[in-house]
């Protein structure tokens, strides 16, 4: 994640909240994520699986190659279809 350059193994799950309010902990509205397959699974996107979840993380909304995800992150190829701008720059400063 750090370089944005690698290939991530099956199995890697990337995560991202999405607030109501960003000043507001318990206001996340829902989760978005990303699940690596096995190849063939998904070829046009890397063989990622999306989903999103409901804000307290009970419920799945939606899984699979959904279109709108698929769409966005074509645009990503060299860092392996995962988009690297809501990550926090403070992550990176730790090693």
């Amino acid at each position: 994640m750090r370089s944005g350059k690698d290939q991530y193994p099956v199995g890697t799950i990337i995560l991202k909240e999405k607030k109501l309010d960003a000043n507001n902990e318990a206001s996340t509205e829902l989760f978005t994520g990303m699940l690596k397959r096995e190849q063939g699974y998904n070829p046009e996107c890397g063989d990622w699986e999306f989903f999103v979840v409901n804000g307290d993380g009970r419920r799945v909304l939606a899984r699979g190659r959904i279109d709108s995800c698929v769409e966005c992150h074509q645009a990503y190829v060299k860092s392996d279809f995962v988009v690297r701008e809501y990550v926090d720059a403070r992550l990176f400063e730790r090693n």
